[in-house]
This record gives C-alpha cells, sequence and structure tokens, in this order.
C-alpha cells in the first residue's frame, strides 16, 4: 500500500513529453518575439537618430550659407563678386577675423600667417571618383580662401576645404537680376538681388537632372526632401522690376 502511494505521487510530480515541448515552444516564441521586438526599437532609433542629423544639418547649412551671402560683396580690383551656377557658387563676403590675430605676442614668437576680414568661399557638391572611374556624391563642401592676393592658390595650402555634411547631396541655386531668375552668374554683373538655395537629401545626376528641369523650372519628381530658402543681398544695388518670388504677382513685391 506504501509502495502503491509513493509511486503515484512520483508520476504525478513528473511532466509529460507534449508538457515539455509546449513549453520549450512557448519559451522559443517569447525569446524570438524579444528579439524582434529589440531589433526593431533599435531600428527605430537609428532611423530618427538619421533624421534627427539630417535635419540639424539642413538648419545648419542653410544657416551658414545665408549669414555669408547677406554679407557677399564685390571687389572690381581682383575682379570678384558672386560666380556660379545651378551646382555651385563662388562669392567674396566678410567676415572676423579669427582670435588668433587678437592675440597679444612678443618678438619670440613666430609670426602668424595674414588674416583678413575678406575672403573667397565656394559651396558647391562634393564629388568623387569610384575605382571605376564613375562619379558619385558624398556631400556638400565649402572651400575659403582668406588670402585673395594670393600668388597661387591651391586647394590643401591657400583654400582650405571642408565636407559640411554628408547628409545632404543636392544643391541648387538660382539668382535674381531684378526683372527674372536665371541658373548662370557671373562676377562682372555685380551682385543679384537676392539668391534661391535649395538643399535635398538625395543626389540627381545629369541625366536625370536634364529630364527633371528645365531652364526656368525647378524639378518637380525630385526624390527626396527638399528645403528652399530666399536669400536677399543688402549690398546689391539692382533695381526689382518684378515679382522675387516665383509665381507671384509683379509690381515689385519682396
Amino acid at each position: 500500500m506504501i509502495a502503491q502511494r509513493t509511486h503515484r505521487r512520483g508520476g504525478t510530480a513528473g511532466f509529460t513529453l507534449l508538457e515539455v515541448v509546449l513549453a520549450v515552444g512557448l519559451i522559443v516564441s517569447l525569446m524570438g518575439s524579444a528579439i524582434w521586438f529589440t531589433d526593431h526599437i533599435a531600428s527605430a532609433r537609428e532611423k530618427i537618430n538619421n533624421k534627427t542629423q539630417e535635419i540639424v544639418s539642413r538648419r545648419s547649412l542653410m544657416r551658414r550659407i545665408t549669414a555669408e551671402l547677406r554679407c557677399a560683396m564685390s571687389v572690381p580690383r581682383l575682379g570678384l563678386g558672386i560666380a556660379g551656377e545651378a551646382d555651385y557658387i563662388a562669392f567674396v563676403t566678410t567676415a572676423v577675423p579669427g582670435r588668433s590675430a587678437w592675440v597679444e605676442r612678443n618678438i619670440l614668437d613666430q609670426p602668424i600667417p595674414p588674416e583678413t576680414d575678406i575672403r573667397l568661399v565656394t559651396y558647391r557638391q562634393a564629388i568623387r571618383e569610384d575605382e571605376d572611374g564613375n562619379e558619385y556624391v558624398v556631400g556638400i563642401e565649402r572651400t575659403c580662401q582668406k588670402l585673395l592676393d594670393a600668388p597661387e592658390a591651391e586647394e590643401g595650402e591657400n583654400i582650405r576645404v571642408a565636407l559640411l555634411t554628408d547628409k545632404l547631396k543636392y544643391l541648387r541655386l538660382s539668382y535674381y537680376d531684378g526683372a527674372s531668375w536665371t541658373k548662370v552668374w557671373t562676377a562682372d554683373q555685380g551682385l543679384p538681388l537676392a539668391v534661391e538655395v535649395t538643399l535635398g537629401d538625395e543626389p540627381v545626376y545629369e541625366d536625370k537632372l536634364t529630364a527633371m528641369e528645365t531652364e526656368d523650372e525647378e524639378p518637380e519628381d525630385y526624390p527626396g526632401q527638399v528645403s528652399k530658402r530666399l536669400i536677399h543681398l543688402p549690398l546689391s544695388v539692382m533695381k526689382t522690376q518684378g515679382t522675387i518670388i516665383r509665381g507671384g504677382p509683379g509690381g515689385g513685391n519682396r
């Protein structure tokens, strides 16, 4: 009698094979769900971080271009002013010299490089070549030449080149002469009344760009997101003959 009771108790305390299989399956399912949820959270976090960096880069770059363009000037004796096309712009602007220009030095210190408040700045798409010789856009870069009277200006020597962002790979510019918009501007024209800057996150290469836009039209089927800003140049002496806003009424409204 005692042995029979002990056998029954031992049998009721164990697990059947079906129960073990169900328990293992439930554990595997829970672990899979946890791993999927972790990956999903990590992916969403990465997307949010990338989007945040893109927004920060877009705003920071637009503010920098705006600040320097609003200080743009013409230097007739050097034949410099604003020159550019649809994908790049070069202009003379003013800026406060760096801190090194104000540091007190003694006769034993090494002389600091000359620096003026006038510099030649260029914004353009940074284009590189792969191993097969195909060109691709890596971002937006800025060049700066502080010594305009240098006999030979070379990038890396008198001209500093900096990749400002790799999040934005599309740059388009338009120039307003007071009557109409144009894609090309030369230094002998003086300063345009305004410059329209368009930034985007996706590069557009020449074959697709030709199909997207004409001389007087902006791309309508751009694959990414764009930001536009109309920048007025205070030192321009041109008069407004029409509207500065595209598609708006005439009469010189700004």
